[in-house]
C-alpha cells in the first residue's frame, strides 16, 4: 500500500475529514486531498506529526515493512500451527501489527487460527473470531485478486454461518465466474514440449487429486440435500457413489467411508454410525493405497506418512466434535474413541 492510500485509511478509519485533518497540521484541506490522491507527497517535516496524528509509526506510513516473502510467511505460519491456540493468536496478532499491510500475512493468520479452532470446538468463541474477521475483511484491500477472492469466500462462509444471507448473496455475486483458461493446463503442455515429462505428470496428478477432492466435497452436499428432500434412494446412492470414487482413486482408507456415515449422522442413526466409525478406526492410519498408487507418485503432499497421519487424526477430531456427532456422546464406544485422538 503506497503513503497516499495509508494515509487515506488511517484517516477514515478514526474519523476524520481532510479539512479536520488539514486543520492539525496547519494545512488546508486541498493538501490533504492532494497526497490521497498520489498528485503530491507531504513534506518530510511534518512526518512524524503526521504519523503521531494517524495513530500510526514512520515505518508504516513509509511502507517499509509492508510486506513478508512467500517464505517469510509460510515459517511464521508453520511456527503457528505448532503453538496453543492462546499463544499462536498473540504471536499472529503481533506480527500483523507489524505488517499491517501484508494481506497475504492476514489471510493465512486467519485461516491457520481458524483451523486451530475448529480443531478445538471454539468456532464460536468471542475471544478470537472479532479479530481473526477484522484480518478477512482487511484481506478485501489487497491488489492481488487471489487473495481478495479467498477473502470473499472466508466471508461468505462467515455470513452463511450466522444467517445474514442478504450478504452473503452480496458477496458471492461480487465473485468472478470461473476462469476458462487453465493456467495449469498450459503448463502442463509446455513441459511436455520442454520434454519435462516429470513436471508435467506432477502437475496433472495435482489437479486429479484438487478435482477428486471437489467431487467428494459435491457428493456430500448431494447427500446432505437428498436428506432434507427424503429422498432415501438419492442419498444411500450418492453414498455409494462416494466410497467407489474413494476406492477407485486410491485414496486414504478412511476417506471412503465418510459418505455412508454422513447417511447414518444425519439419520442419528447411533448403531450404524458406531459401526461405521469402529472400521474407520480400525483403518484411519492406512495409507498405503495412496502412498503407492501410481496416480500420485509425482507429489509431494504423500512423502511425509508422519504428516498424513497427523493430517487424518486432525481430520477426525474435527469431525467427531462437530456438533452433528452430539447424539453420540452419551455412547461408551464414541467416549472412548475421543480419547484416542
Amino acid at each position: 500500500m503506497k503513503i497516499n492510500e495509508i494515509i487515506k485509511e488511517r484517516r477514515l478509519e478514526l474519523g476524520y475529514t481532510q479539512e479536520q485533518l488539514g486543520a492539525l497540521l496547519n494545512l488546508s484541506s486541498s493538501a490533504v486531498n492532494r497526497w490521497e490522491k498520489g498528485n503530491c507527497y507531504p513534506d518530510i517535516t511534518i512526518l512524524p506529526i503526521l504519523a503521531r496524528i494517524l495513530k500510526t509509526d514512520l515505518n508504516t506510513l513509509l511502507s517499509f515493512k509492508e510486506d513478508l516473502t512467500d517464505m517469510e510467511i509460510g515459517l511464521f505460519l508453520n511456527e503457528l500451527a505448532n503453538k496453543e491456540i492462546d499463544e499462536a493468536f498473540l504471536l499472529a496478532k503481533n506480527k500483523i501489527d507489524e505488517y499491517p499491510t501484508c494481506y497475504k500475512l492476514l489471510l493465512n493468520c486467519a485461516l491457520v487460527l481458524k483451523g486451530m479452532l475448529c480443531i478445538d470446538d471454539k468456532q464460536d468463541d468471542e475471544t478470537y473470531y472479532p479479530t481473526i474477521e477484522k484480518w478477512i475483511l482487511d484481506s478485501l484491500k489487497s491488489d492481488d485478486l487471489q487473495i481478495r477472492n479467498l477473502a470473499k469466500s472466508m466471508m461468505i462462509d462467515n455470513y452463511l454461518k450466522n444467517n445474514q444471507l442478504d450478504l452473503a448473496k452480496e458477496m458471492i455475486e461480487s465473485l468472478p465466474e470461473q476462469n476458462v483458461i487453465d493456467k495449469r493446463q498450459k503448463m502442463v503442455s509446455l513441459y511436455r514440449v520442454q520434454g519435462e515429462n516429470d513436471l508435467a505428470l506432477k502437475l496433472t496428478e495435482e489437479k486429479l487429486y484438487q478435482q477428486i477432492s471437489i467431487i467428494l466435497s459435491l457428493l456430500i452436499q448431494m447427500i446432505e440435500i437428498a436428506f432434507e428432500q427424503n429422498n432415501e434412494y438419492a442419498y444411500n446412492y450418492y453414498a455409494k457413489v462416494y466410497k467407489q470414487v474413494g476406492k477407485c482413486f486410491d485414496l486414504a482408507n478412511y476417506l471412503p467411508y465418510l459418505g455412508i456415515l454422513q447417511v447414518a449422522i444425519l439419520k442419528r442413526d447411533e448403531k450404524t454410525s458406531i459401526s461405521i466409525l469402529k472400521k474407520l478406526f480400525t483403518v484411519l492410519f492406512e495409507n498405503e493405497n495412496f502412498l503407492t498408487s501410481p496416480l500420485y507418485s509425482h507429489l509431494t503432499i504423500k512423502a511425509n506418512k508422519q504428516k498424513l497421519v497427523k493430517e487424518a487424526k486432525d481430520l477426525l477430531s474435527t469431525l467427531l466434535k462437530d456438533k452433528d456427532f452430539d447424539f453420540l456422546k452419551e455412547n461408551e464406544d464414541f467416549i472412548q474413541m475421543l480419547k484416542r485422538i
